[in-house]
């Protein structure tokens, strides 16, 4: 009913009518006029559609004003929205870059582990040299010593056979301590 009333209200109102059709007063049939006479407004029955065709358009106006408010409401809130979906971007534009960092980071310090790994190795490598060197040191400082007593021991018996060769015959005191 909604549509049909707003269509013929809109055609009573845009439309030029044919009116050679509608019957002169004098030709109308009786029983509009008896219908019209039982009326309890007293009102045409013409009359009667255009107020409710007024009452409706009422109805439909204040319909479209409250649609008119929530389409408001709801450009406001898809406004909040894109603000959030802004501030979400630039969030995530953020995160990125962090991310980024980080794994340019991540690839720094696997770079510098390498290093240090390497550096571990060359130290373990020269350790090992040191050791071999301080072995061969420590062998040499043995056969230092027993060449070196042998030497001492060499130089006592010669001392010892000079001196008893210049002393003469043997005595017990003569003894090395």
């Amino acid at each position: 009913m909604d549509t049909t009333v707003l269509l013929a209200l809109s055609l009573m109102m845009t439309a030029s009518v044919d009116v050679s059709n509608v019957p002169r007063p004098q030709e109308r049939d009786p029983r509009i006029e008896e219908r019209d006479s039982r009326s309890p407004t007293g009102s045409s029955p013409l009359e009667i559609v255009v107020s409710q065709l007024s009452q409706r358009m009422d109805a439909l106006e204040a319909e479209n004003k409250a649609l008119k408010a929530e389409n408001q409401a709801m450009k406001t809130h898809i406004s909040s929205l894109l603000t959030d979906v802004s501030t979400l971007q630039a969030e995530n534009q953020v995160l990125v870059q962090n991310v980024s960092q980080l794994q340019a980071d991540s690839v720094a310090m696997v770079t510098q582990t390498a290093r240090v790994q390497t550096d571990v190795e060359t130290v373990k490598a020269d350790s090992n040299v040191i050791r071999q060197e301080l072995e061969t040191l420590r062998q040499d400082n043995v056969n230092a010593k027993t060449e070196f007593t042998s030497m001492i021991n060499a130089v006592a018996k010669s001392v010892s056979f000079h001196s008893l060769m210049d002393k003469g015959p043997y005595n017990e005191s003569d003894t090395l301590t």
